[in-house]
C-alpha cells in the first residue's frame, strides 16, 4: 500500500480562493493551461468565493490529508481524452491575478493543476458538492442542472 505524505499545499502568497463551474467547458478547455488566464473571458459561470473554513478544508484535501493509502499500480490506467474541465478552483492574488488553478473533468478523470496536488477525484468530487457546486460524470445531466439554474437566475 502506498500512504500519502501530507505537504501543506497553499505554500504561495493569494487573497482569494474562488471555485466555479463553466457551464460550457468546451468554450473555456483552451483556458486552463496558464497562471495568467484571463479571468474576464470567465462569463458562462456558477461561481462561489470560499469562506475561511471551506479554505481549510480546501487546502488539506489538496495537501492529501484526506486521500487513503491505496494499492500500488501494477500497470497503465487508460484514460479518456475529452478533458473538458468543468469544475475549477482558482487562487488570486490583491490584483485578482490567478496564481495557481486546479481544473477538473469528471467526466473522464483527469485533472490539470498549476502546482502538484495530493487530492484524489473522490476528494475532489466531495469537495466541490459540498460548496453546492454539484458534480455529474455526464455532460447532459451536468447542463441539465446547471441550464436549469441559469434559467432560474434569468426569470
Amino acid at each position: 500500500m502506498v500512504t500519502v505524505s501530507p505537504k501543506d499545499f497553499s505554500d504561495f502568497e493569494y487573497s482569494k480562493i474562488f471555485a466555479f463551474v463553466t457551464l460550457d467547458a468546451y468554450d473555456y478547455s483552451d483556458l486552463f493551461f496558464e497562471k495568467n488566464m484571463d479571468i474576464s473571458k470567465f462569463g458562462d459561470t456558477i461561481s462561489h468565493q470560499l469562506d475561511s473554513s471551506q479554505t481549510v478544508y480546501l487546502n488539506d484535501l489538496l495537501s492529501g490529508r484526506y486521500r487513503k493509502p491505496y494499492p500500488k499500480a501494477d500497470s497503465v490506467r487508460a484514460v479518456a481524452d475529452c478533458f473538458f474541465p468543468r469544475h475549477n478552483i482558482i487562487f488570486v492574488d490583491q490584483n485578482d491575478s490567478i496564481v495557481q488553478f486546479v481544473s477538473v473533468c469528471f467526466e473522464c478523470g483527469n485533472a490539470k493543476s498549476s502546482k502538484e496536488y495530493l487530492a484524489d477525484m473522490g476528494n475532489l468530487k466531495s469537495f466541490f458538492n459540498s460548496i453546492g457546486l454539484k458534480v455529474f460524470d455526464r455532460p447532459d445531466l451536468h447542463s441539465a442542472h446547471y441550464d436549469s439554474l441559469r434559467q432560474a437566475s434569468i426569470k
